[in-house]
Order: structure tokens, then sequence, then C-alpha cells
């Protein structure tokens, strides 16, 4: 399977074989962290853990953790689910398990340089695959877009925190103008969650248009203007 076909298929996986991954496979998944394609130049870092370096009131768990570090801004949060999320597809279309996590915190949060925790994400060998994914029931095109144009469909299905699709495409030329609407969710985290969705939801479109993907970010929009996308 290639990663655009994960689009469709992934599942956010809550039950794994407790066996690690090898070495090769985890190597394998650094490279893609590596070298996965960056929306901004702000900074991110991450660390690998294990189950019991993770603090989390969830009471499955599973055998590999990613914890993510960056500033705790808008485009910041977008950059990280843009890439993250690229890296989750990789590892759904090779058979490997994974889920974003907002309630899975590192134990002991290493310092980094003013960034700053964020989001985690679990992985490894699923034990059973989901049929039907929980958040499965997403909008339909006509209420994350002004258009329903079905090349925002890779966008449409993308994973949200407590799936909320925060986010709402405005056509502009030949491409479309991304901006978030946030939901009022009184939980601890949730804005830089919704950011991460907003860049699940671009690394979407970029996984389905790689040759032709562009963003880029006009001034004086909006405060909840995102960016511009072209595919």
């Amino acid at each position: 399977m290639e990663p655009k076909d994960a689009i469709y298929t992934r599942r956010s996986v809550r039950s794994y074989l407790p066996e690690p991954l090898d070495a090769a496979e985890i190597s394998k998944i650094e490279g893609w962290i590596r070298d996965a394609k960056r929306l901004t130049s702000d900074p991110v870092e991450y660390d690998l853990l294990g189950p019991d370096d993770i603090k989390t009131i969830l009471k499955w768990r599973a055998p590999h953790y990613v914890s993510i570090y960056s500033k705790d801004d808008m485009m910041s949060g977008v950059n990280v689910g843009f890439v993250f999320q690229q890296v989750d597809l990789k590892m759904q279309s090779e058979g490997i398990g994974s889920c974003w996590l907002g309630m899975a915190k590192p134990r002991e949060p290493r310092p980094r340089d003013g960034l700053e925790w964020g989001v985690s994400m679990s992985f490894g060998r699923p034990d059973g695959y989901p049929e039907v994914d929980k958040g499965a029931d997403r909008k339909p095109l006509s209420e994350i877009s002004d258009t329903a144009d079905p090349r925002l469909e890779p966008a449409r299905v993308a994973p949200s925190a407590v799936n909320s699709q925060t986010w709402y495409f405005r056509k502009n030329g030949e491409g479309f103008d991304l901006y978030y609407k946030p939901k009022i969710l009184k939980i601890p985290g949730m804005s830089y969650w919704n950011y991460n969705d907003l860049g699940i939801c671009l690394a979407h479109l970029y996984v389905s248009h790689p040759d032709t993907f562009s963003f880029e970010r006009a001034q004086g929009k909006d405060r909840k203007y995102v960016g511009t996308v072209r595919f």
C-alpha cells in the first residue's frame, strides 16, 4: 500500500502486541521523520519512548511512543501535524499501527531550548485492526469548504482531536485559503492539538499531490487564516 492509499484506510490503533519493533524498523521510522517535508521552518524535536516512560490516563499501552516538542503557537503546531501525519501514513501503509495522543505525556519531559512537549503518537504492531475508525464520521465537503471540490476529499477524511475537524477552505483563484474554525472545548491543550489537526489535513493534501502541492502565507489576512494551498 502507498501512503496516499492509507489516507482512506488508516485507523487510530489503540490495541497493540507487546513485542517492540526491531532496530531496523525503528531506524526506518526515524528516517521517515527526518525526510518528511516541512511546512514551515519552525523547530521540531522528538523522543522515542517506551510504555514506562509515558504518563497517561488511558488504560491501554503501546510498545512505542514518539513524544513531540515545538513552540506553543499556531504555525508550530500546524507544522508538527504536517510532519508527523506523513510519518503516520508511512507507518500505516507498512502495517504498523499508530494513534495521535494528546493525553500521553512523557514522565520526564526534557528541556528543549524553548520548545515544549505538545503531543505524542503511539505506534507498534496492531493486535487486530479496527474495522471502523471510531472517529470516521467526518463532515461533508459542504461543511469544510465553500466549494465542493473533490480534490479536498483527502482533507475531509483527515483525523482530528475528538473528531472536531476545525478547518475550513475558501476558494482563492487556483488554490484554497485554509482557516481555523475552533470549537469551544474546555480541554487543556485542545487549541494546540487543533493546530496539529490543521497540519494533518494539509499533510493529506500533500501526500495526495506531492508533485504539485504548495503552501504560502499571505500577509494582512484574518487572524484565523492559516495559509493558502495549491495543488
